[in-house]
């Protein structure tokens, strides 16, 4: 029974099938799934962690560390995927890392007691819960800039799939006002929202720099220390069209340099789902643009930069609380919000300047007001109602203890 189960489990989507086959396979999958789930007891200590990524990122990677920080007594799994690199993740040792589409990773999924999601992957792995487990959704993003949903995209089995989701959904976190009301206009209508912080963010509310990991960061890619740091991270395009990545760099990190002073290294970061398209692209990068696509948390660089530009990517949003200069480049404005994502708000209403050239932004960042800029910021994070406050990790774990009814130490 075993060998029949993992031979429908763990299949091989490099076949390219037609639409009825798929759905064939996909419910003898789905059949598979659910039989290992019923005869798969519940541990009531075990926490399984999923995020769309496989890496070790996210809020589900601050959660699981902080768990560990606690000592708290639980049996931690990670769900990677089949293209996650695990040396470069630096996984810790009290985390089990399996791949999620093997049998074994479905064993573990049906024994978790407490399931803890960053987006729709309980519905796109097919697994329905148990009454007896606890999904908590912790979602990946928050203060955004575009908008996600039916409104959003066309993508009708997606949304089917967040449907699945919410529904399953016991608890979701929120840091926000504003996105409390994101999630209600969206998929978790009814879905009760813990308004506890992200604790990804916790890592922007250190009393002091983190000057190890910025150590750790440029040995990695062999940056000199003393270089002031700019991350310019894009969202995707439906298209897969790059050519937002072809900045003149050489003439950004002058700008940055006349305006803040010291030398500047660009650090350059595909979104991941550009990144799997395009790892091995022909882009060259001049001496002062280092790729960290590789990296795996975007919270950790954004931590260490002295400055930040994107496009419509959300993670400018969250490292806003720190109020340090961030940049919008975004010249195909009229053609993303029309065509492929609408925004939450105005762009104007956001802190940032934006450009919609290459020398509109050298002109911004060398017009740069910080008392401006820092009064902006903080009207806007009083406007959405953020509660962000470097403790999320430690409130989300509390309840997590709570629910498992077991003991844990600060």
């Amino acid at each position: 029974m075993e060998k029949n189960l993992k031979q429908y489990i763990e299949l091989d989507y490099s076949k390219k099938l037609s639409a009825k086959d798929t759905i064939k396979r996909d419910n003898k999958k789905k059949r598979s799934i659910r039989t290992v789930s019923i005869f798969t007891k519940v541990k009531k200590n075990k926490i399984i962690f999923i995020n769309f990524t496989g890496s070790f990122e996210c809020n589900v990677k601050a959660i699981a560390n902080k768990l560990i920080e606690m000592k708290a007594p639980v049996d931690l799994v990670w769900a990677s995927n089949w293209y996650t690199n695990i040396a470069d993740n630096n996984f810790p040792k009290e985390i089990r890392v399996l791949d999620r589409n093997t049998y074994d990773f479905f064993k573990e999924l049906s024994s978790a007691k407490i399931i803890i999601d960053n987006s729709i992957n309980m519905a796109e792995l097919l697994y329905k819960k148990k009454r007896n487990q606890i999904l908590i959704e912790t979602w990946h993003g928050s203060l955004g800039i575009k908008k996600f949903g039916r409104q959003a995209n066309n993508d009708e089995k997606w949304h089917k799939n967040a449907d699945k989701e919410a529904k399953q959904t016991n608890y979701i976190i929120s840091n926000s006002d504003f996105e409390d009301d994101i999630y209600r206009s969206t998929f978790w209508k009814k879905t009760k929202i813990l308004k506890y912080g992200h604790a990804r963010n916790d890592v922007f509310f250190r009393k002091e720099f983190d000057k190890d990991l910025k150590t750790k960061i440029c040995k990695k890619y062999d940056i000199p220390e003393q270089n002031k740091l700019c991350l310019y991270a894009p969202t995707f395009r439906d298209n897969g069209d790059i050519d937002l990545c072809k900045l003149d760099f050489k003439k950004l990190a002058d700008s940055l340099s006349k305006r803040f002073g010291g030398k500047w290294t660009i650090l350059f970061r595909y979104h991941d789902a550009t990144r799997r398209q395009f790892w091995d692209s022909s882009i060259s990068y001049p001496e002062n643009i280092v790729n960290v696509s590789d990296y795996p948390d975007i919270y950790e660089l954004a931590s260490i930069i002295d400055a930040g530009i994107t496009d419509y990517s959300s993670w400018i949003c969250e490292y806003l609380l720190r109020k340090k200069p961030g940049f919008l480049y975004v010249p195909d404005y009229k053609y993303y919000v029309n065509t492929e994502r609408p925004l939450l708000l105005d762009i104007d209403e956001f802190p940032f300047s934006h450009s919609l050239s290459e020398e509109e932004l050298n002109e911004k960042i060398l017009e740069y007001n910080e008392d401006d800029y820092i009064s902006k910021c903080s009207a806007f994070i009083n406007k959405c109602g953020s509660i962000d406050d470097g403790y999320a990790a430690e409130r989300i774990c509390k309840k997590i203890i709570e629910l498992l009814k077991i003991g844990g130490k600060k």
